[in-house]
C-alpha cells in the first residue's frame, strides 16, 4: 500500500469518526431539548398546583376572582387557570387563566355584568 492510500484511508476513518461524533452529538442535542421542555411543562404544572393550592375553598364569591366558578349564558369558567373543557356532574367548565385577555375582562365583574370577548357577549348569572 501506497503512502497516498494509507493517507486516504487514514482520513476516511477521520471522516467517518467526525460523522458519527455528529451524528452522536445532534441526538445529545435532541435528548437535551425534550429534557428542557419537560422541565418546562413540569414547571408549568407546578405554578398551576401552586395557584390552585392557595385557593381558599371555603369563601364565598360576590365577583370574580381567584377560586370562582362563573355561569354565563355562554357556558361555565373556572377562575384559576387555563385548561381545556373538563366535564362536571354534566356541565362543561373551562379554566381561565387571570392574565388571559378574557381573565382581564372577567376579573371583579358580577352578577348581571356582560363580558365581551371579542365578538361574543357573556352575561354572568352565577358567580361561586
Amino acid at each position: 500500500m501506497t503512502n497516498t492510500q494509507s493517507e486516504e484511508i487514514d482520513e476516511a476513518h477521520v471522516g467517518e469518526s467526525e460523522s458519527r461524533n455528529l451524528i452522536e452529538d445532534g441526538k445529545t442535542d435532541q435528548v437535551m431539548r425534550r429534557v428542557e421542555l419537560r422541565s418546562d411543562a413540569a414547571s408549568a404544572l407546578k405554578s398551576d398546583v401552586d395557584t390552585l393550592t392557595a385557593m381558599n375553598y371555603d369563601s364565598t364569591f360576590e365577583k370574580v376572582r381567584m377560586g370562582a366558578v362563573v355561569a354565563t349564558d355562554q357556558g361555565h369558567f373556572f377562575y384559576g387557570i387555563a385548561s381545556t373543557e373538563v366535564e362536571v356532574d354534566g356541565e362543561t367548565y373551562t379554566g381561565i387563566a387571570p392574565d388571559s385577555p378574557v381573565g382581564k375582562e372577567m376579573e371583579g365583574k358580577g352578577i348581571g355584568d356582560i363580558i365581551y370577548f371579542g365578538q361574543i357577549s357573556y352575561t354572568i348569572h352565577d358567580v361561586f
